[in-house]
């Protein structure tokens, strides 16, 4: 079984795979007794509409069998309830496939790219729930699955 130690959440480690979404990165753009906001922390290339999902991970001692990719999308990943870990690769033959793997705080999200191989959201403790968003019908029409023929282990 392949082992990859777990990453914290940089832009430098994570720019390859797509965007953080953080509200610590800059100052906000209103502050005032009632709200902090920050505007325009990523940005969406979607004209078809979007779809929200909520998915619970398990921790699953952390082995990752397979993976999935969304080849016309990206998909935000927002940790709702406690830290996840998350597997991403980019490539399309499988042996040439390098893998990194990223720990999410609850409350931070991130932006996968359109083909970024990813795992589920792995919970840190026995689960998480994460938001997720995509191109309108991604689930239905772009799924694109991959059984790994090595499993992965991710350690801290």
């Amino acid at each position: 079984m392949k082992k990859i130690k777990v990453k914290s959440l940089k832009n430098d480690s994570f720019k390859k795979y797509g965007q953080i979404i953080s509200d610590s990165k800059n100052c906000p753009d209103v502050e005032n007794d009632l709200i902090k906001y920050w505007d325009s922390v990523s940005e969406l290339d979607v004209a078809e509409g979007l779809n929200t999902g909520i998915v619970e991970g398990k921790s699953n001692d952390r082995v990752v069998d397979g993976v999935e990719k969304h080849t016309t999308s990206p998909e935000i990943i927002t940790a709702l309830s406690d830290d996840f870990i998350i597997l991403l690769g980019k490539g399309e033959a499988e042996s040439k496939i390098e893998y990194d793997a990223f720990y999410v705080k609850q409350g931070d999200a991130i932006v996968l790219n359109e083909n970024t191989w990813h795992s589920v959201p792995l919970a840190v403790n026995e689960s998480c729930r994460c938001l997720i968003v995509f191109k309108k019908d991604t689930f239905a029409n772009d799924l694109v699955l991959n059984d790994l023929s090595e499993k992965i282990r991710i350690i801290k």
